[in-house]
């Protein structure tokens, strides 16, 4: 959605971020991550109370996003620790079945490349970033291969890995 409309949406929705900075900082954050504008609306009126200006609000936004994947990606790595134990922890056994299986598989491998290309980009020069994806890759990798331990790769899933 482009600035005007954006606007508009804010001025009708989300009547904290009313200001021209914090719509230029909701677009800014959506760009940044990938996210849809209604869902950074939501993230930054949750960091609008402790930000100071603009720099402050992207910062505070950042922050609390990297906490919510980081939370995610522990709760899967938890779950896969389960996997590896003798036998297998049925609760984790069930919960990756919900999960999709090879939907699971191919969603954790994208989100792994991701993270792998935002490495590589202008991105490279941002601390927090780079210790968000360090932290998220060790997790997910882990994860994975508690995954493939209890379930066994496939052929693809080992193309896929290696592709990274």
């Amino acid at each position: 959605v482009d600035l005007p409309a954006l606007a508009r949406h804010v001025a009708s929705a989300h009547t904290a971020l009313a200001s021209e900075m914090a719509v230029r900082v909701v677009d800014e954050v959506s760009r940044t991550f990938r996210l849809h504008q209604q869902d950074c609306c939501v993230l930054a009126e949750h960091a609008l109370g402790t930000a100071a200006n603009a720099v402050d609000l992207h910062r505070r936004c950042a922050a609390i996003y990297y906490r919510e994947c980081h939370f995610l990606a522990l709760c899967l790595h938890d779950m896969a620790q389960g996997l590896g134990q003798t036998p297998p922890d049925r609760s984790s056994v069930a919960f990756f079945g919900m999960l999709g299986g090879p939907q699971f598989v191919k969603a954790l491998l994208e989100a792994l490349g991701s993270l792998c290309r935002d490495l590589a980009t202008e991105r490279t020069g941002d601390q927090v970033f780079l210790v968000h994806a360090g932290s998220m890759i060790q997790l997910l990798v882990e994860t994975l291969l508690a995954y493939f331990f209890a379930f066994k790769a496939s052929a693809e899933e080992v193309e896929q890995v290696i592709a990274l």
